[in-house]
């Protein structure tokens, strides 16, 4: 009885961080869709976590493909958290979603709970250099009256 009781406990303890690692390894290889043609890899592994940007009616969907259908609502500037990356020191370049108008979606980097570069969205790319490793955090920025229905492919790119 105390294997079956001990069996069980880990079990229950490992199963969801086997779940954790597959979705891992299947958000790596929708990533790797996206490397470029002239051998850069695409650094950035999304999350592959569904839901809604906190308290308002963007929901934020994975799809098959890869990229992130965001669709709804907001009455307030909110966000949903699609992934983190630490770089080390270097040239990177950030995109994946273009054509929108300033101040009602995009994707944003952070550090130290501050933004680091400008929305991609209303801007096709943005390109940041670090001075030393960095661990960013990757969101979906909604704002106050975003009503909005894109597909995002968030990509990070080290360049040179």
């Amino acid at each position: 009885m105390r294997r079956v009781i001990l069996l069980s406990m880990v079990l229950c303890s490992a199963v969801p961080f086997g779940y954790q690692e597959v979705r891992h390894q299947k958000m790596a290889r929708l990533a790797a869709i996206y490397d470029r043609e002239d051998g850069a890899k695409n650094l950035l592994v999304l999350n592959g976590k569904n839901g809604y940007a906190w308290d308002t009616d963007v929901y934020v969907e994975y799809l098959n493909n890869g990229s992130i259908r965001i669709t709804g609502e907001s009455d307030k500037r909110s966000w949903w958290r699609i992934g983190e990356i630490t770089l080390e020191p270097g040239v990177y370049s950030f995109s994946g979603l273009s054509g929108v108008e300033k101040n009602t979606v995009g994707l944003e980097l952070e550090t130290d709970n501050h933004r680091f570069v400008p929305d991609v969205g209303p801007v096709d790319e943005v390109k940041f250099t670090l001075e030393e490793t960095t661990k960013l955090m990757v969101y979906v920025s909604v704002y106050d009256g975003c009503d909005c229905d894109v597909i995002a492919t968030p990509m990070i790119y080290k360049e040179g």
